[in-house]
């Protein structure tokens, strides 16, 4: 049942050709949720707008990095359900340093590296 479940997370956060209606759901929730905290970030830079709701722009982008956080820990930990990442420990190292991963893993560092480090690498 365990495999089951990993394997069925898998199949519905890893996009692939056949896009049952679970998989298209999640595929539109990660792009509208990502185009939302981009239009997020660009109105934070706005003075007016900060000023009236800076507090609730950065809720939004808090609560889409634990979003998007939780999404790239289910894509690491689901993996082996794919025969290419399928070694337990060497599949996810295998995994983690593909291209996309890396790209998630460049985007969601650096909201967490204030808490380990005083460098700021928000770009």
């Amino acid at each position: 049942m365990y495999e089951r479940i990993k394997a069925r997370i898998y199949d519905i956060i890893t996009p692939n050709e056949t896009r049952p209606y679970a998989e298209q759901l999640f595929t539109i929730f990660i792009t509208l949720l990502i185009a939302l905290n981009v239009a997020a970030v660009i109105l934070a830079t706005v003075t007016s707008v900060a000023a009236k709701y800076g507090y609730y722009l950065n809720l939004f982008n808090t609560v889409s990095l634990v979003l998007f956080t939780a999404e790239y820990l289910l894509r690491v930990w689901s993996c082996t359900a794919d025969p290419q990442y399928a070694s337990p420990v060497s599949g996810r190292i295998k995994y983690i340093f593909s291209p996309l991963a890396l790209l998630d893993l460049i985007a969601i560092v650096p909201f967490y590296a204030p808490f380990v480090t005083t460098a700021d690498l928000r770009i």
